[in-house]
């Protein structure tokens, strides 16, 4: 990407980049999850998103998200019957270097997260996109030089567990079982050097009770 200067020399402005820094899971009935040594990248500033997926057992949202207790915002939550939710949460110029803290307030029965580092990137996500079928899918638009996110967290019958398959054009960054019968996967990309739509799926591995899933693109920036 690169910007135009008033005596007609062009300057290459930073591309937006994402990475993936960790995942973990709390099998526990919790009103509160707190997730402490969490790796959110070296670069300073940043902005974490955060996708989380619970086994609520009740109806409603994650109410609400914090790193080392600054307050994050909901870019994008799908809910299945009230009751197996997955959401995508922001933070912005977040400066930590080091192990931060992670915390999802929601009632739950358990809940696993994916923690991912954006850099060079606009503030606000530029699309999103949710679904609750098998296979998860949903086409959002992209931006030359931005980055896309994507997470799902899907609940199968006793004893069976899912493992999921992302569709070409992202990468799949954790696959990881939450407690017996759920588990939750997340992929990233950053985005190509052309505009356009962007149809992602991800495909878990038989049938599934229920299933959630999000996804979010931003531009550079």
């Amino acid at each position: 990407m690169s910007l135009l200067l008033p005596h007609g020399g062009l300057v290459t402005a930073p591309l937006a980049a994402v990475l993936h820094t960790d995942n973990t899971v709390d099998l526990v009935n919790r009103a509160e999850y707190t997730f402490t040594s969490q790796s959110v990248g070296s670069n300073n500033p940043k902005k974490v998103v955060v996708i989380a997926g619970v086994n609520s057992g009740a109806g409603g949202s994650i109410t609400g998200m914090t790193v080392d207790g600054d307050a994050m915002t909901e870019v994008v939550e799908s809910t299945v019957d009230g009751q197996n939710i997955v959401g995508m949460w922001q933070r912005n110029n977040v400066t930590a270097t080091s192990a931060v803290t992670i915390v999802v307030t929601r009632n739950s029965a358990n809940c696993g997260i994916g923690v991912f580092e954006v850099t060079n990137a606009a503030d606000a996500a530029n699309d999103t996109g949710d679904g609750n079928a098998n296979p998860g899918t949903a086409t959002i638009g992209v931006l030359a030089g931005g980055v896309t996110i994507a997470g799902m967290y899907t609940a199968g019958a006793y004893p069976h567990l899912r493992t999921h398959v992302w569709s070409a054009g992202i990468t799949e960054r954790y696959d990881e079982v939450v407690e017996s019968t759920q588990s939750h996967s997340g992929a990233c990309i950053d985005n190509a050097t052309t505009d356009g739509s962007f149809a992602i799926t991800c495909t878990p591995s038989g049938t599934s009770d229920t299933e959630g899933f999000v996804c979010a693109s931003w531009a550079a920036g």
